[in-house]
């Protein structure tokens, strides 16, 4: 059996993760051979360059990061047939060479887009829509013509819903974290901060680096006890900044860049300041490392902060004067406050959602197949 995941390389990392996670799973499946492919590829240079621009769009133009979300969001089947009408070529020259089974897109600019090309091409390919966000749910996700879609959240299924996807169009995963994520979790033998000595804070904002990364440590540093460690992404000019501006902290400051060991550094952290990526905070869910959430990217992450404080997973600040209140309240008293969220994301993490979600898709696929033959 022969699995195609769409995922996306430069427009952030949580596709690619989304995407490397499954992958994980699909591999204990005998007989499964998986491929993940950066749609934007399919669209050529220019889709390489509009994907390639959402680091620098996100860091320094967020206004025109919202404006397309939006225009996009008034016109998904506009967007679905001008994205077919981008990768026509190429995604017909992979599907007639490689000939896949079954299509997983992490990628909501390519569900209604492949659908309208398989049909033209009058290929029977099931096509299931795993999200990969947390109640932001753009309409692209809401297409009709995959077979499935997994929404990864009681509140992402119901805002899908609420978009006019049909019930039995829609099923409820968990988020998918990757191996190493879970693996890290499953054996943690930390003892909870307790207020004493002192602390360890991870910053982090994504894999595109972007956020006031420079005010939040500087206010920790200043302001308590405690050891940081940022991490700075792709963003190379800025780690160069902070290496520099932040030279007097000596010992008690550690600058990175891009790393593929994140599970190291939240377990290794008593707290976590970030903005509201999905990943980022499903990773740091996952490693019981209780979040500071310090804004969020306009349209797609906009209600993830109200969202993780509805569960108890974090707390969230809107600018680095205000995080020091809000370290202050979570350190007082033991650091009773840390020591709830932690609890909270205990109950609230499931380490299996991966491995639950491929099984999802593998009975999907074998649902599809007997209702085709």
């Amino acid at each position: 059996m022969k699995i195609l995941l769409i995922s996306s390389e430069y427009t952030g990392h949580g596709h690619k993760s989304i995407c490397a996670a499954l992958t994980e799973q699909f591999s204990t499946y005998p007989n499964v051979e998986t491929d993940i492919v950066d749609g934007f590829t399919w669209i050529g240079k220019m889709g390489l360059y509009m994907s390639k621009s959402y680091g620098p769009t996100t860091r320094y133009a967020k206004s025109l990061h919202r404006l397309t979300y939006e225009l996009g969001n008034r016109s998904a089947e506009n967007v679905a047939e001008l994205i077919a009408a981008l990768i026509r070529k190429k995604f017909t020259s992979y599907i007639l060479d490689k000939r896949p089974d079954l299509i997983v897109t992490s990628h909501p600019l390519f569900n209604g887009s492949i659908c309208i090309l398989l049909k033209e091409m009058d290929l029977d390919i099931p096509v299931i829509a795993h999200q990969a966000d947390l109640i932001n749910i753009h309409t692209t996700w809401c297409d009709i013509r995959p077979y499935r879609t997994i929404c990864l959240t009681q509140e992402a299924e119901e805002v899908t819903m609420r978009q006019g996807l049909p019930r039995e169009k829609v099923l409820l995963g968990g988020f998918p974290t990757r191996k190493a994520f879970c693996d890290a979790a499953r054996s943690d033998h930390r003892e909870p901060y307790k207020g004493v000595g002192p602390f360890h804070c991870l910053i982090a904002s994504g894999g595109e680096g972007s956020g006031s990364l420079r005010k939040y440590a500087k206010a920790l540093l200043r302001g308590f006890d405690c050891k940081v460690t940022v991490l700075c992404g792709r963003n190379a000019r800025l780690k160069s900044l902070l290496e520099e501006d932040l030279s007097e902290y000596g010992g008690r400051l550690t600058v990175l860049g891009f790393v593929d060991n994140v599970q190291d550094y939240l377990m290794d952290s008593d707290l976590m300041i970030s903005r509201a990526s999905p990943n980022t905070i499903m990773e740091a869910v996952v490693c019981a490392t209780p979040v500071i959430l310090t804004g969020a990217l306009p349209g797609q992450e906009e209600e993830n902060p109200a969202m993780i404080e509805s569960h108890g997973l974090g707390v969230s600040c809107k600018s680095a004067k205000e995080m020091v209140q809000v370290v202050e309240g979570l350190m007082a008293d033991g650091a009773a406050g840390l020591e709830r969220i932690r609890q909270a994301q205990l109950r609230y993490r499931n380490l299996d959602n991966a491995k639950n979600n491929v099984d999802m898709i593998m009975k999907l696929y074998q649902q599809y197949k007997a209702g085709h033959n």
